[in-house]
């Protein structure tokens, strides 16, 4: 097996008024240990549940996408290539539910009449399945995750074949319908991206856009995809191969015109698009998700401008290198940093979540930006060691605190994606020596 490269790590920050706690190599071995016990027993035949938390243990495809993603790029241990075998399982299972239109549901859990969402229409019921279909990111993150685990001449790329098409034809046709970007429109989940809290999406006055609306880490997604697709179908589908390839020179040219903003700090890209083309001009973690959606070296972002984005990801309005990266950059019109019921557990410029953090940390060091990004995981180790689990979202504001929401609960604390990061992070061979 290879060694990990992980050893010492201050887990509790000096300004808690408390003498640093460290972990020792031991006590971090265990640890991984235990990321991988709950990795290995979680997968299920329907594929990989979202956490070990009951309220979640069910699948989404967006935490399916992203967390074997990260399973991928890690050194395949005895252990990580049993991972990967479950992960590739878990991905080709959830092209069984694949909508009639080609697109990918958001959440598949087993359908229960008792269930609170159930019974308020969130979801609708597919023979023994309670099906929601509220997401825009799913079909492109799937997409991208099949081509790492069903390359073009594996076994199973002949059945995977037609029903790729059918997801790039759907989302080619959802771009066309809504100005050429890959959108949505609100439905009993208003956002449909990664941050689906209600208000997560607003106007500067926190009123909601008009839909619908265009995310910019989504059009990296769809970006990304058909860069990644058209390579795969050059010799399959010709055609569809070129189309592809045009379509993302296309929204390349077009992303970098429409969501580019400037304020005083500098350049950065705007959170979104509403209905009518108006920039949503939060200034989010999101960009930094573009980064991780590059594709042999490029980025959606022109290379100009990835320069300041880095450096404006890792200063102090969004960087703390005690937690992270935070989802919203400080100084905004946030109406509760801390994060609220209806909004903020996504929204607020003390959340943060740490997968997201590793997703950006990925994009920087793919790029080449070594630095920024072994600075961005160092930070992003700290919270998961210093709560000893794998928690999917935290406040911070001095203090570490798990996010909570009254009777409906909040973080849940062994989240598969941010297992399957930390796993990545400890045997990433540029994080050697670093703790």
């Amino acid at each position: 097996m290879k060694t990990l490269y992980m050893a010492v790590i201050e887990t509790k920050p000096v300004s808690d008024g408390m003498k640093p706690v460290l972990l020792d190599q031991k006590q971090t071995l265990n640890l991984v240990s235990r990321a991988s016990d709950i990795m290995l027993n979680i997968f299920t035949p329907d594929g990989l549940p979202a956490s070990v938390d009951r309220r979640f243990n069910h699948i989404f495809a967006r935490d399916t996408a992203i967390a074997v993603s990260f399973v991928d790029d890690t050194p395949k241990t005895l252990t990580q290539s049993k991972l990967w075998d479950r992960s590739k399982a878990a991905v080709l299972s959830f092209w069984g539910f694949q909508r009639p239109n080609g697109s990918f549901p958001h959440e598949v859990k087993k359908h229960s009449p008792s269930d609170r969402l159930v019974k308020q229409k969130h979801f609708y019921q597919e023979g023994e399945y309670s099906i929601n279909e509220d997401s825009i990111d799913a079909t492109p993150l799937m997409l991208i995750a099949t081509a790492l685990y069903v390359p073009r001449h594996s076994f199973d790329f002949e059945t995977i074949l037609p029903k790729a098409q059918r997801a790039l034809l759907w989302m080619m046709d959802n771009m066309d319908e809504n100005n050429g970007w890959l959108s949505y429109r609100y439905n009993k989940l208003t956002q449909q991206g990664w941050m689906d809290s209600k208000y997560s999406v607003t106007y500067e006055d926190e009123t909601l856009p008009e839909d619908p609306i265009s995310l910019v880490e989504v059009q990296a997604f769809a970006w990304k995809t058909f860069q990644n697709w058209s390579d795969i179908l050059r010799d399959v589908n010709p055609d569809l191969s070129r189309e592809l390839k045009e379509r993302a020179v296309n929204l390349k040219k077009r992303f970098n015109d429409e969501f580019l903003i400037a304020d005083d700090r500098g350049i950065y890209f705007a959170q979104a698009l509403d209905g009518k083309g108006n920039q949503i001009r939060s200034r989010t973690i999101n960009p930094g998700l573009c980064l991780w959606a590059s594709y042999k070296g490029e980025a959606i972002i022109d290379d100009a401008y990835i320069p300041p984005i880095v450096e404006r990801l890792t200063s102090s309005g969004f960087f703390d290198e005690e937690a992270g990266i935070r989802t919203f950059e400080r100084g905004q019109n946030v109406h509760d940093p801390e994060g609220s019921p209806d909004g903020g557990y996504h929204k607020g410029e003390n959340v943060f979540w740490p997968f997201a953090t590793a997703m950006v940390a990925k994009g920087m060091l793919d790029l080449g930006y070594v630095h920024e990004g072994k600075k961005v995981l160092r930070a992003n180790m700290k919270p998961v060691l210093y709560f000893g689990s794998f928690i999917e979202t935290f406040n911070r504001n001095g203090t570490y605190k798990l996010y909570a929401n009254g009777e409906r609960g909040g973080s849940t604390k062994n989240q598969t994606w941010t297992i399957a990061e930390f796993l990545w992070t400890v045997n990433h061979p540029a994080m050697r020596n670093t703790f």
